[in-house]
């Protein structure tokens, strides 16, 4: 019995050294590993992570544009299946743009040149309404503060 005791109080105390050093090398790695971090350049996962978000806010503003133009246009199914690829390229275009570019607009004209001859005269005429709205639009100045 007394044997059986020692026994238990050795695998415990070799235990808990083990989980006090498991313990101390958490919280050692962690305190040195945040400075480290600040200091360092983003590595190619965390830019590919950012990248793929920024891609995935694309993605997202170019459908929410296609469904508008859909609306506005009355684009059937097949004028969607063709005109999807531009509409992608050009949000593309956009995504690298700075929001106030004013090469942004031309990428605009370019998408509704491209589009064109796949419209009804009908289609063509809202289209060029929509174009001269974004030219008013990328002609007036942004906004940088509060007045």
């Amino acid at each position: 019995m007394n044997s059986l005791w020692v026994r238990l109080r050795l695998v415990l105390l070799i235990a808990g050294i083990f989980v006090l050093g498991a313990a101390a090398g958490h919280l050692a790695t962690k305190r040195w590993q945040s400075p480290m971090a600040e200091d360092s350049p983003p590595s190619s996962a965390s830019a590919a992570a950012e990248d793929s978000g920024d891609r995935r806010q694309i993605i997202r503003a170019t459908r929410k544009v296609m469904e508008q133009y859909r609306a506005t246009l009355s684009l059937t199914d097949d004028q969607m299946e063709k005109v999807k690829p531009m509409f992608v390229s050009a949000g593309l275009e956009m995504g690298n743009l700075s929001k106030d570019s004013p090469l942004r607009f031309g990428v605009i004209a370019n998408l509704h040149e491209e589009m064109r001859p796949l419209l009804n005269p009908h289609q063509r005429e809202l289209c060029e309404e929509i174009l001269a709205k974004a030219r008013q639009n990328h002609s007036q100045p942004i906004p940088t503060g509060a007045p």
